[in-house]
């Protein structure tokens, strides 16, 4: 079932990024789980909720957590969003169909506490919701999938 190359998915999970450094261990494989439970829990599709060319927006809030790359967290949130989960095979129901089909990551950290503003206008209902969870654990990742760039408009022909 193809859905609509505009098929959008705003997640988070709590508790603190595992790195690509950590790969193969069974932290790396329980955190990409995360992510694919976060990522399709409530969802109503089958298959892959995005079949084409996406993007990928993801932002780390770090409380209590050790600070780590924004670069080494995004193999095991990506992952996590084809079906990679645990050590079989790729899960039927994911949020992307491949990895190799997201052309644009955004990855920031962001460091929060308890004296941090919040705008409830600037963030997304889910992004907030990341940022408080985060205050309450040592860490939150919000996960945004969205449509493709649009490279007609950045390339000159």
């Amino acid at each position: 079932m193809a859905i609509l190359p505009r098929a959008h998915r705003e997640f988070f999970v709590t508790g603190s990024p595992v790195s690509v450094n950590r790969y193969g261990t069974p932290a790396y494989r329980n955190w990409r789980g995360d992510v694919h439970a976060e990522s399709v829990k409530g969802g109503t599709w089958s298959g892959c909720l995005v079949t084409a060319a996406c993007s990928v927006r993801i932002r780390y809030f770090q409380h209590l957590d050790r600070r780590k790359d924004v670069d080494n967290i995004l193999k095991a949130i990506l992952d996590g969003l084809d079906g990679k989960a645990g050590s079989g095979p790729k899960l039927p129901m994911r949020v992307i169909h491949d990895d190799r089909d997201v052309e644009k990551v955004v990855s920031q950290r962001t460091k929060i506490g308890f004296g941090t503003r919040l705008s409830g206008r600037r963030l997304t209902p889910e992004e907030y919701g990341a940022a408080l969870a985060a205050l309450s654990a040592q860490a939150a990742v919000f996960v945004s999938v969205g449509a493709a760039p649009n490279h007609a408009r950045s390339v000159v022909r």
